[in-house]
């Protein structure tokens, strides 16, 4: 469907998305938000009066899977829409994860996308809009540059900057590598060329979102470059620099220099230790000790 099309068809039509999970869903709601933006949709504060609801979804937690099953089925509930017609559509890492069989928990759901079918949301909905049928995306690699989406923040001073998507290190008990895919960087220049321009824009505090920030750049440079990134948009002017999440693994000497010699990196660290038992650790495939 061409962009044109989408857009009669979404043009002036509500929505509201609900958020579950880390902060890199949160930025990917961000996305799906700008998207939507972008084709004339507005937004909604509440599912009742909204025609397309998206639940952007966590599968790290057992109980997100119940959580989201009910969600999904008390849309059944809600009045009509203003359009008179609603889509409900999931993305997120449950999409990603179980795909069309979603539908056996959730009969109401129109449109489901995973973790790497983000760009192609719009278009999805438009066609469940257009032809009453369910439409599913669940790619194992983006075919489109979704960092390249325009987005839509909740604040005007804070700016969510992913640096990485995906992970390598298949802990035991974690699905993040299975639905996010392996780790891969961004540019180095691209993202302090996006931290200048969020600055220009008058935000004055980011967050580095990865799956394991610490492991930044070892795909491009064959080594990590964290400590270098830090540096580097530190240099921006930006006020308040945030990251997350860290793996202890890979915690270097020289990112802990680097927080203490840049000014606008906050004296904070996220860092998931997840256990004090070597033995549990072991378990657990984390490749540290306590």
């Amino acid at each position: 469907m061409d962009q044109r099309s989408v857009r009669d068809i979404l043009a002036g039509k509500t929505y509201f998305i609900r958020t579950f999970g880390c902060q890199m869903n949160q930025h990917d709601s961000e996305r799906v938000s700008g998207l939507l933006d972008s084709y004339g949709c507005l937004m909604a504060l509440d599912p009742a009066h909204a025609d397309i609801v998206v639940f952007m979804t966590c599968c790290v937690r057992e109980a997100a899977d119940t959580r989201l099953y009910g969600q999904c089925n008390s849309c059944k509930s809600l009045p009509s829409s203003p359009s008179g017609k609603r889509v409900v559509a999931v993305g997120g890492c449950i999409a990603q994860r179980d795909g069309e069989g979603l539908l056996t928990n959730v009969d109401n759901v129109n449109v489901i996308f995973g973790t790497h079918s983000i760009a192609h949301v719009a278009e999805l909905i438009a066609e469940a809009f257009l032809d009453g049928k369910r439409h599913i995306r669940t790619n194992e690699h983006e075919d489109t540059d979704a960092m390249s989406m325009p987005w839509h923040r909740e604040t005007q001073y804070h700016a969510w900057v992913p640096i990485m998507t995906g992970c390598n290190n298949f802990c035991t008990y974690c699905i993040v590598p299975y639905v996010r895919g392996r780790e891969k960087s961004r540019p180095f220049e691209e993202i302090v060329d996006e931290v200048t321009g969020l600055v220009r824009q008058g935000v004055r505090e980011i967050t580095l979102l990865g799956q394991n920030v610490n492991s930044y750049g070892r795909d491009l440079f064959g080594k990590p470059r964290f400590a270098d990134l830090l540096r580097a948009v530190g240099d921006t002017g930006v006020e308040r620099i945030f990251f997350t999440s860290s793996h202890p693994k890979d915690l270097l000497p020289e990112t802990i220099d680097a927080m203490a010699e840049t000014p606008a990196v906050m004296p904070q660290l996220h860092l998931a230790v997840q256990s004090g038992s070597t033995r549990i650790l072991k378990e657990m495939n984390r490749r540290y000790t306590r």
